[in-house]
């Protein structure tokens, strides 16, 4: 990634404007002085901007910091295909490079791993694909009492566990849940009894509701209408998921299985 390119683009100076302001930082001036004292080299940019770009500067090259120990680590567990590479460099975001790198990230053993061990990938690749021999018939073959899978629906939901990892750990399906949660998730209260002295601040009908919802008066909020936490909640339904993951949504809904 070329930082001074990035920076160039999202501030709209010029090239000569970047290259200076980023010489004036490295050289350790501060962002007062280089505002009020090198003005002609950097084009009278003024303190909002040169600290915007101060701050900006400062988090692409953690980012090409941390792009860098992504790819080493990949690279040393051998699995850096040319395919990946070029989706590690393309990442602009932090979150976007975690995303792409929490597959290969090391992690403490889940159940999911202990799943895999007991050979239950084949049964989670099953229920993923489009066959139309029912999952609770296939997960028959992977009952196996000596290695701690006694029945069927333990075979599932070791399955699941699998299944849940795979989607956890897929970047494209990350972004999407994450764009689904912005866009459509909903703010979700449970309202508690309601003390007596409310209505000497407070009615206890929509009023409350405005005030949970509005940060600089929701202490306020639950010291008087006596609000449960807010918690966010998205609601993937099965036409939503479709259209990021068909095959997982059709199989997962065939075979009854929640992720």
């Amino acid at each position: 990634m070329n930082i001074a390119q990035v920076i160039t683009q999202e501030l709209g100076i010029s090239p000569q404007q970047t290259e200076a302001v980023i010489r004036l930082i490295d050289e350790g001036n501060t962002i007062p002085f280089i505002a009020r004292y090198r003005k002609e080299m950097t084009g009278a940019m003024n303190d909002e901007v040169l600290r915007k770009f101060d701050e900006r500067l400062r988090s692409l090259r953690a980012l090409e910091e941390r792009r860098q120990t992504v790819l080493t680590t990949i690279e040393g567990l051998g699995q850096l295909t040319d395919e990946l590479r070029t989706r590690v460099e393309g990442a602009m975001t932090s979150v976007e490079l975690e995303d792409i790198y929490r597959p290969y990230r090391p992690k403490r053993r889940t159940r999911a791993m202990i799943a895999r061990e007991k050979g239950l990938l084949g049964l989670a690749e099953y229920i993923l694909s489009d066959a139309a021999v029912p999952a609770e018939t296939e997960a028959k073959k992977y009952v196996d009492p000596e290695k701690e899978v006694p029945d069927v629906q333990t075979a599932l939901s070791m399955a699941k566990d699998i299944i849940a990892e795979m989607v956890s750990d897929n970047a494209d399906f990350r972004t999407f849940i994450r764009n689904m949660t912005v866009n459509e998730g909903m703010l979700v209260t449970a309202k508690k009894a309601v003390r007596a002295n409310a209505s000497d601040t407070l009615s206890a009908g929509s009023n409350c509701a405005w005030y949970s919802s509005t940060p600089t008066f929701a202490a306020t909020a639950a010291a008087t209408c006596s609000w449960s936490p807010v918690s966010i909640t998205v609601l993937l339904t099965p036409a939503s998921l479709s259209s990021a993951m068909p095959k997982a949504e059709s199989s997962l809904m065939r075979s009854d299985i929640t992720i």
